[in-house]
């Protein structure tokens, strides 16, 4: 391994910088074999000691660079549980707030409702604003903006006539591809009694069709329609009287019509299943 190459490791790793005898004992050791007795002359000669010292000394070292490895792990991941913990509280308490109006969110607020520090609410509050739903202003909090019923109707019209396209694309689908959406339906079906998994998994399912006809430009302007439409499927499927549910039946229609290869009753099932999901929406602005 080369030493810049090596460094360049370290630091990837978080791992501080070592001494420079450490350095040289632990890059001897790293020498593939008929190349070391050059680099031990060399680090001896930089060393004043011997080689065979510092290679004494090569144990210990790696030991230390583990545990400072494994520390760093062990930190990183506690720090990411807590992040995505505090991201998926925040999310759910953005879904129950009332369309017809704005609210602002504050870190503190948040951080004493979780029950975390400011940290992870921050990291949180920025993941959700560069997905749509929420705007950050500076010394006043986040700003969660109301959803108007038009907006959910340009953005339930906008999807169809993506989805629709797509899914006239991908038939006849092959069985890698049912094969996926299949699992899809059975992890969706296991996140039934979790609001976001189970939105999550919709747009999963979603997605996969849209990404399956092959055009990354409907596809990115597809991902921007369902992060607006994310808040209003989350309501629905939090209030709706057994939406989640009826969301399974429908998906599993649209694979069924896929595996049958006919383009016309896959589009009629596809218009049933985003239909129903509209007269969710407005049940749920009603009740």
């Amino acid at each position: 391994m080369q030493v810049g190459a090596y460094r360049q490791h370290l630091e990837q790793l978080g791992v501080e910088s070592l001494s420079v005898t450490d350095e040289h004992a632990l890059l001897a050791g790293s020498i593939e074999p008929g190349h070391r007795d050059p680099f031990d002359r060399m680090i001896a000669a930089q060393c004043m000691e011997p080689a065979s010292v510092l290679r004494a000394t090569l144990v210990p070292v790696v030991n230390r660079l583990y545990t400072s490895c494994m520390t760093s792990l062990r930190e990183g991941g506690r720090r990411r549980s807590a992040q995505d913990a505090t991201y998926r509280f925040l999310k759910q308490r953005i879904a129950e707030l009332p369309r017809d109006g704005g609210t602002f969110l504050t870190e503190s607020e948040v951080a004493q409702e979780a029950g975390t520090s400011r940290t992870p609410v921050r990291e949180a509050l920025l993941r959700l604003e560069a997905e749509g739903f929420l705007e950050i202003v500076p010394k006043k909090g986040a700003f969660v903006p109301p959803i108007s019923d038009a907006e959910v109707r340009a953005v339930m019209e906008a999807r169809e006539l993506v989805e629709h396209w797509c899914l006239c694309r991908v038939v006849p689908a092959g069985e890698d591809f049912l094969g996926e959406l299949d699992r899809l339906v059975g992890r969706q079906r296991e996140l039934i009694d979790d609001p976001v998994g189970f939105i999550d998994c919709d747009r999963a399912f979603h997605r996969a069709i849209v990404r399956r006809a092959g055009n990354p430009v409907l596809a990115e302007f597809y991902e921007g329609l369902r992060d607006r439409q994310v808040r209003m499927g989350l309501r629905a499927v939090r209030t709706g009287n057994d939406r989640a549910a009826r969301v399974l039946a429908e998906h599993t229609a649209i694979v069924d019509t896929l595996r049958s290869g006919d383009p016309a009753k896959a589009g009629e099932a596809l218009s049933a299943h985003l239909a129903s999901t509209m007269a969710a929406l407005r049940l749920e602005e009603q009740s």
